[in-house]
């Protein structure tokens, strides 16, 4: 019997909005500053009129006319802007505006995709057939198709590091999720509202997961990796354990999957982690057509490895 290990990045996602394009024909994950996203609290008014700062600098962007392959590369300048005046206070609330923009907006993505039949979709007869021999799933992936795979072919998990999460496989996500929501302290209540006036981000604060009712609710603190940003968040109190456990059980697995994962330079660091600790007489299968050199580089010399595509 196998035991399998897997990384999931962003390509399950785009394989969602490829199959399901009849109900998702609007979400190209490389372009969400496009999508319609609204308020929580006020359905009648787009998501960015209530995030000034954000709106503000976007409109920047585009007055450079400069040719932004995608919004990703958006996310990197801001990413740079925030980074290169850490002394002042707009750009936190402009990093805060961001983190709340992308909950909502793949909450909003995810509204949609739990619309979607996933009877005849390839990844779920995958799930399906290798259900009993999944050990550990490492996910980089803020939105929840991969839990909806796993949900749909009644696969039981916790995600390491949420409170109210006890039993089933374990799911690792190191990057944040759209369920994520910090844990109050000291019975101090934290309200939200918009447009945000003051910066609540990076705190290293217990999370519980939400109710799916509540996805496009108000969040008092969003942790998630952006796009294109090196994680802030690997010592967070959430996320460590996630690492330590892989670093420390020594799982052996017979096959390692890594599913739709760019190896972009900005998640390497993470990715390295995983792959130095795995132990090298397993399969590895990279679900990707077209690996990058850089990680063919990192895998030839350990592994023996084939490459497939994603379906």
């Amino acid at each position: 019997m196998q035991r399998i290990g897997m990384l999931i990045g962003n390509g399950l996602t785009i394989a969602a909005c490829q199959h399901f394009s009849n109900k998702l024909k609007d979400y190209n994950t490389h372009h969400f500053f496009d999508w319609e996203v609204y308020t929580p609290g006020e359905s009648d008014v787009l998501f960015l009129n209530r995030l000034p700062y954000l709106q503000k600098y976007l409109l920047y962007l585009e007055s450079l006319n400069e040719n932004w392959q995608d919004d990703f590369a958006k996310v990197k300048n801001i990413i740079k802007h925030i980074n290169n005046n850490k002394n002042k206070e707009d750009p936190y609330i402009l990093l805060t505006e961001l983190q709340h923009f992308i909950a909502i907006a793949f909450s909003t993505f995810q509204q949609k995709f739990i619309n979607c039949n996933l009877q005849n979709w390839y990844w779920t007869n995958w799930f399906l057939k290798h259900k009993d021999e999944i050990e550990f799933i490492i996910s980089f992936n803020y939105d929840l198709v991969l839990e909806n795979l796993l949900d749909y072919c009644n696969i039981d998990y916790q995600r390491i590091g949420v409170r109210n999460e006890r039993s089933g496989k374990y799911i690792f996500k190191p990057h944040g999720s759209i369920d994520y929501e910090i844990i109050d302290q000291n019975n101090k209540k934290v309200y939200i509202h918009y447009p945000i006036n003051e910066a609540i981000t990076r705190n290293n604060l217990p999370v519980k997961s939400l109710a799916v009712n509540n996805l496009l609710k108000p969040r008092k603190e969003v942790d998630i990796v952006l796009p294109d940003e090196h994680s802030k968040q690997i010592n967070y109190c959430w996320v460590k354990p996630g690492y330590d456990y892989f670093k420390f059980n020594k799982i052996k697995f017979t096959h390692f999957y890594m599913l739709g994962h760019s190896y972009s330079k900005c998640d390497r660091p993470e990715v390295d982690f995983i792959l130095d600790h795995l132990n090298p007489d397993l399969a590895l299968i990279i679900l990707n057509p077209n690996p990058t050199e850089a990680l063919i580089s990192k895998v030839k010399n350990k592994f023996i490895f084939h490459i497939e595509n994603m379906v």
